[in-house]
C-alpha cells in the first residue's frame, strides 16, 4: 500500500496569488465576451455556455459550471435562470455566500421566486431567523430532484442506499387485510417508479398510481408481472392534493 500524502496546508500568499490570477482570467475572458458582443455573437455564446453550465451540473463539475454561468449572466444580466443555477453550483461547491448572492440577483429581478427565496435561507443557514425559514420545500424544487433521479432512481435507493421502506408499507397493509382475499382498490399515491406496485399486485382487483413526476412514471409504466401484464391499470401525473379534491 503507497504511503498517503501528508496534508500540507497551502501559505496564504500562495492562495491570494490564485485568488488574483482568477481575477485577471475573469476580466480577460469578460473583455473578450465584449468583443463578441459587438460583433453580434452575444446571445449564441450566451446559450451556449447556458447549456454547457447545465452540462456541467449533471455532470458534478461544480466549479466549470460555475464559470459557465457568469459568462451568461455577464452577457445578460437579467438571465434568472442564469443567475439561479450559478447560485446552485456555489452551493454545490459549498460556498454559501456567492451562492447567496446569485439568489438575491434572482429575487432582485423576479421577487416571487420560490425556488431562489428557498435556497437563499438555506445558504444563510443561521444568518436567517426562524421566522424567514422555510416550511416546506417548493414544489418545483421537489419535481426537479424526482425527474433527476428517475432513471437511477430504484438501483440507487435499493441498491447503494439499502432502502426497505416500500416492503414495510405493504408488510403493513397485508397484516390488515383478511387473507385471501384479492379484490382490493389500491391508490398507490406518490407512487414513484412504483417500487410497491409488484408487493400489491397479487391482492388487488384495481391498482392506480399517482405522483408528479412524468419520469418517474414512466418507469412505473414499464413494470409487468411474470405474464407479461402491466403491474398498474392507470397511472396519473398529478400533485396529491389535486388528485383527491377531484376524486370526492
Amino acid at each position: 500500500m503507497p504511503p498517503q500524502m501528508p496534508n500540507i496546508k497551502m501559505p496564504p500568499w500562495l492562495n491570494q496569488y490564485q485568488e488574483k490570477l482568477d481575477l485577471w482570467t475573469e476580466k480577460a475572458v469578460r473583455s473578450l465576451l465584449e468583443v463578441a458582443c459587438w460583433f453580434g455573437k452575444g446571445k449564441e455564446i450566451a446559450a451556449n455556455n447556458y447549456a454547457l453550465g447545465m452540462q456541467h451540473q449533471k455532470t458534478g463539475d461544480f466549479s466549470d459550471a460555475v464559470m459557465r454561468f457568469k459568462m451568461v449572466t455577464w452577457i445578460e444580466p437579467k438571465n434568472i435562470q442564469a443567475w439561479y443555477h450559478l447560485g446552485n453550483s456555489f452551493a454545490a461547491l459549498g460556498k454559501k455566500p456567492n451562492a447567496a448572492m446569485a439568489y438575491r440577483q434572482v429575487l432582485v429581478l423576479k421577487p416571487d421566486h420560490e425556488e431562489a427565496a428557498y435556497m437563499l435561507a438555506m445558504a444563510r443557514g443561521k444568518k436567517s431567523g426562524a421566522a424567514d425559514m422555510p416550511r416546506t420545500i417548493p414544489m418545483a424544487l421537489a419535481l426537479a430532484h424526482f425527474e433527476g433521479q428517475a432513471l437511477a432512481y430504484n438501483k440507487q435507493q435499493l441498491e447503494i442506499y439499502g432502502y426497505q421502506g416500500h416492503k414495510q408499507i405493504v408488510a403493513a397493509i397485508r397484516s390488515q387485510i383478511a387473507q385471501g382475499r384479492m379484490d382490493h382498490k389500491i391508490l398507490d399515491l406518490g407512487g414513484g417508479t412504483g417500487l410497491c406496485g409488484p408487493l400489491v399486485r397479487d391482492i388487488a382487483s384495481q391498482l392506480i398510481g399517482v405522483d408528479i413526476s412524468e419520469k418517474m412514471l414512466i418507469e412505473a409504466r414499464q413494470l409487468k408481472d411474470g405474464s407479461g401484464n402491466k403491474i398498474y391499470d392507470a397511472l396519473y401525473k398529478r400533485d396529491l392534493r389535486d388528485f383527491l379534491r377531484e376524486a370526492q
